[in-house]
């Protein structure tokens, strides 16, 4: 499961389908007025301008949009390549939003954002542990004289590397839920938004560092993206997203080639 590999059986599945930019058109404008809102703040925070609890909540709610119109587009990019369908359209964008998938999606989708959050208060307690330090060692702190300060900032950093290490690793073996939640969904087979995370991180032993190697292929196209200030990304987002698509396609057919073999040796 090479990212070249991948990445070739993508383009060759979007190369003559039709309606792949209306259908992820939504996303897309969503992505780029995201990027522009971050950039905006970050520059009025450092003109010293602060920022209201609605305008920093503002942002949260747009990612979330984001994510549930990308989760859209994927469901119907998965079972166009499934041969499941023929044809995809800008109508197919609203998938997520049915009664019946849409609150299990928001769900795990939460769920999984507050487990990584949880994760995330390592990486945070080492901050805290490096700000302690240098607190210690400022003119204006408690200037505790030795090696106190030094021990604490670098135990502080070793936990802040640890907790980003975690961060990722478990950001990564959470990343196939949408997938899973989909085809269990369609199964009959749902039992739950935790269900879908644990599935997910079975399903990732092993392939993490292969994902991230295959999302590490596409830097050079995301630096030509803020190039180009976003026009890029019309080509990219469904690109990435249907290379992703195959790789868990790729997961699920080792994972049912595994049971078989375990089967047929009992």
């Amino acid at each position: 499961m090479k990212s070249y590999d991948i990445r070739q059986r993508a383009r060759e599945i979007l190369q003559n389908l039709s309606g792949k930019y209306q259908l992820f058109l939504t996303a897309i404008l969503l992505s780029i007025f995201s990027g522009t809102l971050s950039v905006h703040q970050t520059l009025v925070s450092l003109q010293g301008i602060s920022i209201s609890a609605s305008a920093s909540f503002f942002p949260l709610l747009i990612d979330l949009l984001l994510a549930l119109f990308v989760t859209s587009a994927s469901y119907t990019m998965l079972d166009y390549i499934r041969k499941k369908r023929d044809v995809v359209s800008f109508a197919d964008a609203n998938l997520v939003f049915s009664a019946e998938i849409f609150s299990k999606l928001l769900l795990t989708l939460l769920l999984r954002w507050f487990y990584i959050f949880l994760w995330s208060l390592i990486w945070a307690a080492g901050l805290a542990l490096i700000g302690l330090g240098i607190f210690f060692l400022l003119p204006t702190g408690l200037q505790i004289i030795g090696v106190i300060p030094w021990i604490l900032i670098s135990l502080g950093g070793l936990i802040y590397l640890a907790g980003l290490g975690i961060v990722m690793i478990k950001t990564y073996a959470y990343s196939m839920a949408e997938y899973i939640l989909y085809d269990k969904n369609t199964s009959g087979t749902y039992q739950g938004s935790r269900q879908i995370l644990a599935e997910s991180s079975q399903l990732m032993k092993g392939y993490k560092w292969k994902l991230f190697l295959l999302e590490l292929s596409f830097i050079g196209w995301y630096l030509l993206t803020a190039l180009t200030f976003g026009l890029v990304y019309f080509y990219l987002l469904p690109y990435v997203t249907t290379a992703r698509l195959v790789f868990y396609e790729e997961l699920i057919k080792r994972q049912e080639n595994l049971s078989s073999s375990k089967t047929l040796k009992q």
